[in-house]
């Protein structure tokens, strides 16, 4: 499985986003708006049932804090992290191979 920019709840989010987000919703309330205000709401405990290998991406100018990032990679047993420098919350997936590569490159290293 690979996870990119993944956060658990809205406090995994950068805060400046989440209260921009909020403003915009009370002059204007979007469903999707407030999902992402509300949304997702995982246990980090329950990571540690996801046996399979999991590659955990993110930038590090993402819209989803590092030590956010980390302590998914860390309650995941079998993750590798990869932060990419310089890239944000999409940068690296969108019209880019740096995504694609790392999936190459972590699907064979586990043989799939």
């Amino acid at each position: 499985m690979a996870i990119s920019g993944t956060n658990l709840n809205p406090e995994g989010a950068d805060p400046a986003i989440i209260a921009y987000i909020a403003a915009e919703n009370e002059k204007d309330p979007s469903p999707l708006n407030t999902l992402m205000l509300t949304e997702p709401d995982i246990d980090a405990a329950d990571l540690e049932k996801i046996e399979i290998p999991v590659l955990v991406t993110a930038g590090s100018a993402d819209v989803i804090l590092e030590d956010h990032t980390n302590l998914i990679a860390d309650r995941l047993p079998n993750s590798e992290l990869v932060i990419l420098d310089g890239e944000d919350h999409g940068s690296y997936i969108q019209d880019s191979e740096i995504m694609g590569n790392l999936l190459i490159d972590f699907l064979q290293e586990h043989n799939y």
